[in-house]
C-alpha cells in the first residue's frame, strides 16, 4: 500500500448521532468513495480548538483519511492510499 498525502477540500455525507460522527460517503473530485467501515476516530489539538480525524476503508478498497473542523464542518481528504494485491 502507497500512502499518499492529498490535503483537499473534499464533500462528505456524514451521520451524526449518539456522540458518533460516520462518514458514508466522501467525495473527492469526480469520484464518490463508499465508505465500508470506520478503522480509528481521533481528536487533534488545533489552536484553540481541535479537528477530527477519521481513517476509513471504502467499499472501493481505498483507506482515506478525513479532518473535519467541528466549527464550520469543513471536511479536507488527509491522505489515502490503494489497497494493491
Amino acid at each position: 500500500m502507497q500512502i499518499q498525502e492529498i490535503d483537499e477540500a473534499v464533500e462528505v455525507l456524514l451521520r451524526v448521532g449518539g456522540g458518533k460522527i460516520i462518514p458514508e460517503q466522501i467525495v473527492w473530485g469526480s469520484t464518490v468513495y463508499h465508505v465500508r467501515t470506520v478503522n480509528n476516530t481521533w481528536r487533534q489539538k488545533f489552536g484553540q480548538g481541535y479537528k477530527i480525524h477519521i481513517a476509513c476503508m471504502t467499499r472501493e478498497e481505498t483507506a482515506m483519511e478525513i479532518v473535519i473542523d467541528p466549527v464550520d464542518l469543513s471536511c479536507r481528504l488527509a491522505r489515502m492510499s490503494l489497497a494493491h494485491d
